[in-house]
């Protein structure tokens, strides 16, 4: 697929001091992984990527895991290397997508054990409830649950905590970072925010100029629907996160694939995020899939994922890679 192709998405922002926009996909990408993800789409038509996922006896022996529950009932799960004492006090707290309806428990975990390795931090994740049996904001107030068990239970402080979201996880992070603003208290030490599904409307540019070029998503969000938001306006910030006022958040990185249905979500999101002060970067890959740098079908990680965690540890002065630390994918 030609970059042409996705010029009239790109365009507005083309000159944007915050963007990055990689116009091809590594050698790596082309020729090893993207034929597996063809492979996985005729497979599991709909985020074949949630199929992938380590099985709890895959944790490392040498990482150390402690298993809490959240006021709500949330089970909240921290990894940490014994191994390593420079950055203890640092957490990534990673928030899982999966649309709402799934990617609890080995999805999960799996996001939060790339973050280890790939960022150097212990990390974090939540099983949050999901729809259809638990209406929005459900989701959101066991990440607001989890988030107070790890700083006011087990003592991380808060700005020492990076919050990592992918897809609809993305957006629950970016609608906690914004409860937390508004009731003035302390926010993360930044945001790490992969293919964010903040406008749960649907109206965003890409939801209907990338139908038939999205690789997960080929048609579009429609069999989806509407998100189940108890009656509520799925238009306000604490679904569609995109809508609300984004002064006073931390530092964000966000990323995410110019093909995929929810590329504008990000880009209306670094835009919103740039005009309330906040300091971001954003990186639009081309060649790739939606959340990619999470949602990925074997080791090693895509050059494209592995340049993400870098720039998203020297953002934030991360000590990086753990090499050896991950089993490996199926």
């Amino acid at each position: 697929m030609s970059i042409g192709d996705v010029t009239e998405l790109i365009t507005p922002y083309a000159h944007a001091a915050w963007l990055v926009h990689t116009r091809e996909p590594s050698r790596e990408t082309k020729e090893i992984i993207e034929p597996r993800i063809m492979q996985l789409r005729a497979e599991y038509p709909m985020a074949p990527g949630i199929e992938l996922e380590y099985l709890d006896d895959a944790t490392p022996a040498d990482i150390l895991r402690t298993d809490h529950i959240a006021r709500t009932g949330a089970p909240v799960t921290v990894y940490r290397d014994p191994l390593s004492h420079a950055f203890e006090d640092r957490l990534v707290f990673s928030v899982h997508g999966g649309g709402y309806v799934r990617g609890n428990g080995p999805y999960s975990r799996c996001g939060a054990m790339i973050h280890l390795r790939e960022l150097g931090l212990p990390a974090a994740c939540l099983d949050y409830r999901l729809l259809p049996e638990h209406p929005l904001p459900a989701a959101l107030d066991d990440v607001e649950a989890a988030w107070r068990l790890l700083t006011d239970e087990l003592g991380y402080a808060a700005d020492r905590i990076l919050l990592a979201g992918d897809s609809a996880g993305g957006q629950l992070a970016l609608s906690l970072a914004l409860r937390l603003r508004d009731a003035g208290e302390q926010l993360p030490m930044g945001m790490a925010l992969y293919s964010p599904a903040v406008d749960l409307s649907f109206t965003s540019p890409s939801h209907v100029a990338n139908v038939g070029r999205d690789t997960i998503f080929p048609q579009g969000l429609v069999g989806y629907g509407t998100p189940n938001a108890g009656g509520a306006d799925i238009a306000e910030p604490d679904f569609s996160p995109v809508n609300g006022d984004m002064r006073g958040l931390p530092p964000t990185y966000l990323c995410a694939e110019d093909t995929e249905v929810m590329a504008s979500d990000t880009l209306r999101a670094a835009e919103r995020m740039a005009l309330g002060g906040v300091e971001i970067r954003c990186h639009m890959f081309h060649g790739l899939w939606h959340a990619f740098p999470v949602m990925h079908p074997a080791e090693p990680l895509p050059p494209e994922s592995s340049l993400v965690f870098a720039e998203i540890a020297e953002l934030f002065g991360l000590p990086g890679p753990r090499a050896g630390r991950l089993p490996k994918l199926p």
